[in-house]
């Protein structure tokens, strides 16, 4: 079996069905033969068997006959009788060669040799003349033969029988038997051909698995029917080529990284010496370009931040199975962090937390709603109110995060959650991000199988919800 190689998986399906198939037509073909052999043997007997009784009440019948036209012939001395007994004579000897000829055993055949004999010798003392009286004392032996012939014959033919009956219970076990070991066989090669299918597939599902999980290390390889190691061998090129782009992307963010933080570390160093009055004094309009250049080495910092973040939680392994998770308290927690850029800021929050429970990705969520929070502390005016609510929507949980801030245009809201787009109403904001966060967030929601959405907003600012699959509501 190991050296089976199939050229398809429709190979080996089709190989498999015609295995289990031909043990299925054999086991068929051999009972059906030996059903017919059983059928022939038990025919032959009872033809024997027919034959014989037919053979043997001719004897008896004819015996009698014989026995009577002698006695009627000694006392008439009638030729015309004479002749009827040898007419009888010539069907009792034509019934007793076919009684040998049927192939009895070998007692019968004996009796049936003597009873010939003993008739041979009743005719001889008819025709003499001179002994035609002993012929009375010789007919009681005739009959008792016949008779004995006939009682051997029945026992002859329960003895076919009995011998029938024990053929077909042997018959009936070794089908049994046979059935049971070519079932058995059958299941076994069915099984062996389903690993054979199945066992590759298991492979290929594995493969794409850690392909999916990020676990890009171990080599693919798949054995078994030609076309599907052929799938393997294109996997583990794009295993290859995977580990290839990750090694280009990541060496190509670390480089980036290292050549724009270095200068950018020298310049932010040289503006603020220059802001110091190190090197000498400077004027108010001279404050205020040191300032600039100071807000934009931090607004190119933050760029270079959220590119590696990115870097880092886009490609992150999102497959965990989902936990059940207190989203008013991931919400706390999150706003527990936030807390110093809130006093920062002095900004108030209106919260309505229920408790309820998501089933996600802890780490997923938590990223989201920061992000969510992050965005409404960062666009909010000084003293302003931010307005935070977990609640219960039908099946549905939402998560509402408001601000006071500039809002969202409403030629920016279909271009909000697109990787790098950071809208035209924010251009010149000194707070203006990467533009990822949101399309972080959206892809966490989606991967939670929920969604992210920006929500018409009566007053000032803009107005997010995010909504997920309810799993639980506490009391």
């Amino acid at each position: 079996m190991l050296s089976f190689k199939p050229r398809s998986i429709l190979q080996l399906t089709i190989t498999g069905f015609l295995t289990v198939a031909s043990l299925l037509i054999l086991a068929l073909v051999a009972t059906s033969r030996q059903l017919d052999v059983l059928g022939e043997q038990s025919q032959r007997v009872i033809n024997q068997s027919v034959a014989a009784i037919r053979e043997g009440r001719t004897l008896m019948e004819q015996g009698f006959a014989m026995e009577r036209n002698v006695r009627q012939y000694q006392v008439l001395k009638d030729e015309q009788i004479l002749r009827v007994y040898e007419e009888r004579r010539s069907a009792f000897a034509a019934a007793a060669l076919q009684l040998q000829q049927q192939g009895l055993d070998a007692e019968l055949g004996e009796q049936v040799r003597r009873l010939l004999e003993h008739e041979a010798h009743i005719y001889e003392v008819v025709q003499a003349p001179e002994l035609r009286g002993e012929a009375t004392a010789l007919l009681p032996t005739l009959t008792r033969v016949t008779q004995a012939i006939a009682s051997g014959i029945d026992r002859w033919t329960e003895a076919q029988l009995a011998e029938i009956r024990q053929e077909t219970r042997n018959t009936r076990r070794l089908l049994s038997l046979q059935a049971v070991v070519l079932t058995v066989a059958a299941l076994v090669m069915a099984a062996i051909f389903t690993a054979l299918i199945t066992r590759p597939l298991a492979q290929i599902n594995r493969a794409i698995n850690r392909l999916g999980d990020g676990k890009s290390a171990a080599p693919v390889r798949i054995s078994g029917p030609t076309d599907l190691v052929r799938l393997g061998e294109r996997l583990e090129w794009l295993r290859e080529r995977l580990r290839t782009l990750e090694r280009q992307r990541s060496a190509f963010l670390r480089h980036v990284s290292h050549e724009l933080k270095t200068p950018l570390a020298a310049i932010q160093e040289s503006a603020a010496l220059l802001s110091e009055e190190v090197v000498g004094g400077v004027n108010a309009r001279q404050q205020d370009i040191l300032r600039i250049q100071h807000n934009n080495c931090q607004r190119l910092s933050t760029l270079i931040n959220e590119l590696l973040r990115h870097h880092e939680d886009s490609f992150a392994v999102i497959d965990m199975p989902p936990q059940p998770v207190r989203l008013d308290q991931l919400v706390d927690a999150v706003l527990a962090n936030q807390e110093l850029a809130l006093r920062a800021r002095k900004l108030q929050l209106d919260r309505h937390l229920s408790p309820l429970v998501a089933a996600g990705n802890p780490e997923q969520l938590r990223v989201i709603i920061d992000n969510l929070l992050s965005n409404a502390i960062r666009h909010s005016p000084e003293g302003g109110t931010i307005s935070v609510s977990v609640q219960r929507d039908g099946e549905a949980l939402l998560c509402e995060v408001a601000d006071e801030g500039p809002g969202v245009a409403p030629e920016d809201a279909g271009q909000v959650f697109e990787a790098f787009y950071r809208g035209t109403t924010l251009a010149d904001s000194p707070y203006l991000g990467s533009g990822l966060g949101l399309a972080i967030a959206e892809e966490y929601a989606k991967a939670n199988q929920g969604t992210l959405s920006l929500l018409p907003h009566a007053g000032k600012g803009a107005r997010f919800c995010l909504s997920l699959p309810l799993f639980l509501e506490l009391s």
